[in-house]
């Protein structure tokens, strides 16, 4: 009920509230018996402190959730949680272990097989992948993975939410 309540405050913008719902969710942690609801809850808190720049927070926040999601043995849910740590390592100019990684996460989804949701994770890390080159100054190499990203998204059983990629995908023409 938490995460769903935190997941639409921070739907609407109403952040501070999204906080210490998935805060609560954290305080909880060994009461919860569904760990995934847990890794969820962490993977949202993890973007949210990242959001107010509070990145070693995230930073930390994430390692949990990967920790706990290495332990369920749940590659999708590795995949999107080192998806979210990379993109702060590189959002905080740690750009090589950002890039590993987010690496590591497309071996995750690789090995997987495919399915819609391996495909919406996986245009999702090339997509920051683009935007880390974006950031490095290598346009080529930002477009390219951009293409990749765009290419997955717009296959059709990919749902309408994985769109949300293309906000990204502007800023090469920038």
């Amino acid at each position: 009920l938490l995460n769903a309540r935190g997941k639409i405050y921070k739907t609407t913008g109403k952040w501070d509230e999204a906080l210490t719902d998935f805060q609560e969710v954290e305080a909880k942690e060994k009461e919860i018996t569904d760990k995934r609801e847990v890794v969820k809850a962490l993977l949202e808190l993890g973007e949210l402190q990242s959001f107010y720049g509070e990145y070693q927070m995230a930073v930390t926040i994430l390692q949990k959730a990967l920790h706990i999601a290495e332990e369920m043995n749940d590659r999708l849910l590795l995949a999107n949680t080192s998806y979210l740590l990379g993109s702060v390592y590189s959002r905080i100019g740690e750009h090589q272990e950002g890039k590993s990684i987010l690496e590591r996460s497309v071996a995750l989804l690789e090995s997987e097989g495919v399915s819609e949701e391996s495909r919406r994770i996986l245009a999702n890390i090339l997509c920051q992948m683009g935007l880390n080159q974006f950031r490095e100054g290598k346009m080529d190499e930002a477009v390219e993975y951009y293409k990749k990203s765009l290419a997955l998204i717009r296959q059709p059983d990919v749902s309408p939410e994985a769109a949300e990629d293309y906000r990204y995908m502007g800023a090469v023409s920038y």
